[in-house]
């Protein structure tokens, strides 16, 4: 069986491909909450209409009609595909009956026929808030997200982290895994599982193999992430932190002069092609990573 983590915040063709090349395998893929916050009472949960557009093989449009309504009584400071509004409503509502996420998220994979299950890793939502040198107050993941120009990260803030709490079944699949894989997980997703006391336990304990996809390319919002809390605007200073916990990285190969700077690492490194372009490109970067998974499998 194999677990996927994912923010669902930036989604590469990658993983669909991905996804659907694996149709016939046990996967299970858990929603990483790193983005989700609260607007006036609604919860925002920016990966999440992400994940489901692809693991669903409906067609679903991008209007944006509803949120102009609600930005016109200034409920909302965005515009907002309405599918995406929809399922805010629809979680709002749900947790605001006192209802779980694991069994919103269960009726998500049902009623939409999702190709694969797809969990929530927390039982709550952290409400991510981000203060910046230049801006006055808090800014949610999707303005912080959006910032163009960032002098320095004054804080991160998750609402209740000294509670954050694993939904007890996602606990089982992640234990019960052949592999985890944490799929291109943003530096803001990676500094959030470090607060996840339960999570560093299971991935000490865990007798599988644990990947870590790095991200296809950084964000400004990515590096100042990076710089703040891993002490280095590139990837080295989040992968060295990752020693003992992750067994193996798989990068692209264009990050190759950096990796070979963490090689004394006790990590197995895999570079491969992440080429997003052209379908023929995307396939040979499909087919490197099937075969790296295939052979962990096998050992």
């Amino acid at each position: 069986m194999i677990t996927i983590m994912h923010d669902g915040i930036n989604i590469s063709r990658i993983f669909t491909s991905l996804i659907n090349k694996l149709s016939d395998t046990e996967i299970t893929v858990v929603h990483v909450q790193s983005g989700d916050f609260k607007e006036n009472g609604l919860i925002c949960s920016i990966g999440l209409p992400n994940l489901v557009r692809k693991l669903t093989n409906r067609p679903i449009r991008n209007d944006s009609i509803f949120s102009k309504y609600l930005k016109g009584l200034d409920l909302l400071k965005e515009d907002i595909p309405d599918f995406d509004l929809s399922l805010w409503i629809a979680e709002t509502l749900w947790i605001y009956q006192q209802k779980s996420l694991w069994d919103f998220y269960s009726n998500l994979t049902d009623k939409l026929k999702l190709k694969k299950p797809l969990v929530p890793l927390i039982k709550d939502i952290p409400n991510t808030i981000i203060r910046v040198s230049e801006v006055e107050g808090n800014l949610n993941t999707m303005e912080f997200l959006q910032l163009k120009r960032i002098g320095e990260i004054k804080e991160i803030v998750f609402n209740n982290k000294e509670k954050f709490e694993l939904e007890n079944e996602t606990k089982n699949i992640i234990q019960n895994s052949n592999l985890l894989i944490l799929f291109q997980l943003s530096p803001l997703s990676m500094y959030f599982l470090g607060f996840i006391d339960a999570l560093k336990a299971i991935t000490e304990s865990h007798k599988g193999h644990i990947i870590y996809v790095l991200p296809h390319e950084l964000s400004l919002p990515d590096r100042k992430i990076l710089e703040k809390f891993f002490k280095n605007e590139k990837i080295n200073g989040l992968i060295e932190t990752l020693e003992g916990l992750v067994d193996i990285i798989i990068f692209d190969k264009n990050y190759y002069s950096l990796i070979g700077n963490l090689q004394d690492l006790d990590m197995t490194m895999f570079p491969i092609s992440f080429e997003e372009g052209k379908t023929s490109d995307i396939q040979k970067s499909i087919d490197e990573l099937i075969r790296i998974i295939n052979s962990l499998i096998k050992t």
